[in-house]
């Protein structure tokens, strides 16, 4: 990207370059560091300065007190959605900063189980609409009978798409 020199805009401290530019002359973006030479070191230091301080708020970094509490949080049980309603910040922020901390401090993973099997134990947990064994002869025993899909479907009270995949998933099986 080139931007034209316009002399009569420049402040002051720039209109002293250390490189020679001629009026009007199209210069690439990177030259217009050569104005930053006349300034002051101090004015530099000052702009810099400035310069850190917004990224910091704009970044909105976490202090080591906030980390130490999300792994405590984290290792008590809370969520990210209650980590961070707790911390006042986003609940993607948050699984983001727990997975890099996971990372960093090679914290142990704890296992959740999923709400809607919570109340159940190990032996009880059975995925949801799954076919039983019976079922899946009835699919096969129609199908070798020329049935279709539909037809398995209505008689097992499914979908004519969800008895497709099964059928093709038995019979990749065998």
């Amino acid at each position: 990207m080139k931007i034209k020199v316009n002399i009569d805009r420049m402040p002051e401290p720039y209109l002293k370059p250390t490189k020679p530019v001629k009026i009007g002359e199209v210069v690439p973006k990177t030259s217009i560091n050569i104005y930053l030479d006349a300034m002051s070191n101090e004015k530099k230091d000052q702009a810099r300065r400035r310069g850190q301080e917004s990224r910091q708020k704009t970044l909105n970094l976490y202090t080591k007190e906030q980390e130490e509490q999300i792994i405590r949080m984290y290792q008590e049980g809370y969520n990210d959605s209650q980590i961070a309603e707790k911390l006042g910040r986003g609940k993607d922020a948050i699984r983001l900063k727990l997975h890099s901390l996971i990372k960093k401090y090679n914290i142990q993973k704890i296992q959740r189980r999923r709400s809607y099997i919570h109340h159940k134990s190990e032996s009880e947990i059975v995925r949801r609409n799954a076919y039983t064994k019976a079922q899946d002869n009835v699919i096969v025993h129609m199908r070798m009978q020329g049935k279709t899909f539909s037809e398995i479907g209505d008689n097992l009270g499914k979908s004519k798409e969800s008895v497709r995949k099964r059928y093709y998933r038995i019979i990749g099986r065998c």
